[in-house]
């Protein structure tokens, strides 16, 4: 699951970095959390995310 907040966060961010950094964590937490409750509402929001920035 990480890894794939970690890969969709590449897409949405760039690279980890300070001026990222709050972005990252906010999203990552969000994700999370929506892991957590479901599965398939997890892996729709991953492939919102991506088509939204591609």
């Amino acid at each position: 699951m990480r890894g794939v907040i970690w890969d969709t966060m590449m897409i949405v961010y760039g690279y980890f970095s300070p001026s990222t950094h709050k972005g990252w964590v906010k999203e990552t937490k969000r994700l999370e959390a929506i892991w957590r409750k479901n599965k398939a509402e997890f892996e729709k929001e991953i492939e919102l995310i991506k088509s939204d920035h591609e």
